[in-house]
């Protein structure tokens, strides 16, 4: 299988094409804590917001909870829930980013295959396992994906090469939405179909892909160039108003978002999040979060993600373990390890008995544009022939 958090998270891959999320720019609110307007009120909340996210400059996420879906197929109504999981690590200022993620999919519960019994757990053949794994550095970016049964990563059903790429090269169209890749400093902020990968219902509209993902700063730069319609204030906590999407955040708790709703593109349906931030080394990061869309396609139906997030090493330095893809946990044996750097397509190794195992007999590798050398019996049968091929011409001059 092809790359199709993921529950976290990021980068324009993070950062631009990743290298987004690990900027470490600093963007003040305003100085004025009186705002004269609602707009200038907005912007100084928003801005707020950025400069409070952008504090967060690295961590290692350990992200736990579940997908649940209700939906009516066939005229029945179906409610199934898996268990997912993922490792967000990053590290800004030397622009490291690690994001595995697993994540049971349900196959043939929205074609009509549905399980046979209703609030039942389906059996098996309706779970297919995926895995993704990856690595981002200055030197490469490097990934892994499989699928399997619930529960296992099996090499007879599907998996990959490790693939070991260019630092800047993107990854292929569908991967945001089967693994929810997003800048994880943008929960809060975020609609259900921005955290599964689809495209911005209003605004600036995002197509598929891992390295177009908005990170934090792109989000709330975007909705500086909305209409802010109104500014509500109930004890600690604002709303900020616009055109079918309101955030609510907490000024005192460093402008932390802790729920957004918005109008969804059917008819009644409304897509929701709620964040729950604690102060972790003199930074807010999010520890638990709701996010679901409600209502589509029909007025009862809903899916919904429920995460828990255990973090450390905040505003730390993260271990280099974490940033190594040879520490990839649960690659299928025999898996190929190939590096496509520079133009080459080489294998480099094989993962056997669940570890990297580096091909000591290496195949030729010569890089586009390397001098090709020439062996003494290479150039003496070249000789030869260019004897031949002047005998030829001189017998056939000599004939005439």
């Amino acid at each position: 299988m092809f790359l199709t958090l993921t529950t976290v998270f990021v980068f324009n891959a993070i950062m631009g094409s990743q290298a987004a999320l690990l900027a470490t720019t600093r963007l003040e609110a305003p100085a004025s804590n009186q705002p004269e307007n609602v707009t200038s009120e907005g912007e100084y909340l928003l801005r707020g917001m950025q400069n409070a996210r952008l504090q967060l400059r690295s961590g290692v996420c350990r992200m736990t909870g579940s997908r649940s879906s209700f939906r009516t197929t066939e005229g029945a109504p179906r409610t199934l829930s898996v268990s997912t999981s993922a490792l967000y690590a990053f590290d800004s200022p030397t622009g490291r980013l690690r994001y595995d993620h697993l994540h049971p999919e349900h196959i043939g519960f929205m074609s009509g295959k549905s399980p046979p019994a209703i609030d039942a757990p389906p059996p098996p053949k309706f779970l297919l396992t995926q895995k993704l794994n990856s690595v981002r550095t200055p030197d490469l970016f490097a990934w892994y994906e499989g699928t399997g049964p619930h529960g296992r990563i099996d090499q007879e059903v599907s998996t990959t090469a490790v693939t070991i790429e260019e630092p800047t090269a993107e990854w292929s169209g569908g991967v945001a939405e089967a693994h929810n890749l997003v800048d994880i400093r943008s929960l809060g902020i975020l609609s259900y179909l921005e955290y599964t990968g689809r495209p911005r219902l209003m605004g600036r509209q995002k197509q598929t892909g891992f390295s177009e993902l908005a990170t934090c700063t792109e989000v709330i730069e975007d909705f500086l160039n909305w209409e802010v319609t109104e500014i509500e204030r109930a004890s600690e906590l604002t709303t900020i108003h616009f055109n079918r999407l309101s955030i609510t955040l907490n000024e005192v708790a460093g402008f932390t978002p802790v729920s957004y709703s918005m109008a969804g593109g059917g008819d009644g349906d409304t897509l929701n999040s709620q964040v729950v931030w604690e102060e972790v080394n003199g930074v807010y990061v999010p520890t638990k979060f709701t996010i679901e869309h409600v209502g589509w396609p029909r007025p009862s139906d809903f899916v919904r993600h429920e995460m828990t997030l255990a973090w450390s090493h905040v505003n730390e330095n993260v271990p280099d373990q974490y940033f190594d893809f040879r520490n990839f946990p649960d690659v299928a044996d025999g898996t190929r390890v190939v590096d496509s750097r520079g133009g080459r397509h080489v294998r480099i190794a094989m993962w056997e008995n669940g570890k990297f195992t580096e091909i000591i007999q290496k195949p030729p590798n010569r890089p586009i544009g390397t001098p090709v050398t020439w062996s003494p019996f290479a150039y003496l049968n070249l000789m030869g022939l260019a004897m031949l091929v002047a005998y030829w011409i001189w017998r056939r001059f000599a004939q005439q």
